[in-house]
């Protein structure tokens, strides 16, 4: 069973994690994607890409450089791993 449903990332996880942690030395893009939703607890996974070019290759390689596990309560953001 495939399921082709592209799951929405959220631009304001993805800010109040920028915001906490920094961005990353050639940042490229955050996606934070919603694991679980119970009531006013959310959780997500946040994934912080970066890209570089590199000697050699015809394109650039990008990466996941962090990846964290976080929970939203209200406004209150927590990076549980």
């Amino acid at each position: 069973m495939q399921n082709d449903r592209q799951i929405p990332t959220n631009p304001y996880v993805c800010k109040k994690i920028l915001d906490k942690v920094g961005k990353p030395e050639n940042f490229f893009k955050c996606n934070s994607l919603n694991v679980f939703d119970r009531g006013e607890r959310k959780c997500f996974r946040v994934n912080i890409y970066t890209r570089e070019s590199v000697e050699g290759l015809t394109g650039d390689r990008t990466r996941i450089a962090q990846s964290y596990f976080v929970e939203l309560k209200g406004d209150d953001i927590t990076i549980v791993s």
